[in-house]
């Protein structure tokens, strides 16, 4: 896992090794000293990340189907995705044409953005783990997806 791309309030996995693994979410990452703060999901307890062995016990949420449903995406078999031959996506209606449009691409999860010189008009983000997507949609729409709150992905 890349920590240079990990923000505060994504999620991640954090792995004991003896076959258990909790659901954290960050709360205070400073990547330059390579220390973070983590809240436990299962039971809230904090627990701070300062050594490598540490960041070692860190892995990415993969990103599922699952974690649309629970995040309150519809699925809509009839949405029309900018040019795309085929229709279909799981969306967060935002309104105004800005929705938030998250389809499967060559058996690939895709976050799909408009870019209007594009053959299609749009754009595919792959989103293999849960906080690439959480920052993909802060970085276009400005919304954290970080009132999440769920212990089982």
């Amino acid at each position: 896992m890349n920590i240079n791309e990990l923000r505060n309030g994504n999620y991640v996995l954090l792995n004991y090794g003896n076959g258990r693994k909790d659901v954290c979410k960050i709360e205070l990452i400073n990547i330059e000293e390579r220390k973070a703060t983590l809240k436990v999901l299962a039971d809230n307890a904090n627990i701070e990340i300062d050594s490598m062995g540490k960041w070692a016990m860190l892995e990415a949420v993969p990103f599922k189907k699952k974690i649309l449903e629970q995040l309150d995406f519809i699925k809509d078999d009839n949405y029309i995705v900018s040019g795309l031959p085929d229709n279909g996506a799981y969306v967060k209606f935002l309104g105004g044409g800005n929705d938030i449009v998250v389809r499967k691409e060559k058996g690939e999860w895709v976050l799909v953005t408009r870019k209007d010189k594009a053959f299609y008009g749009c754009e595919f983000h792959y989103i293999p783990y849960l906080h690439i997507f959480q920052n993909l949609v802060f970085d276009y729409w400005h919304i954290d997806l970080n009132g999440y709150n769920k212990t089982n992905f």
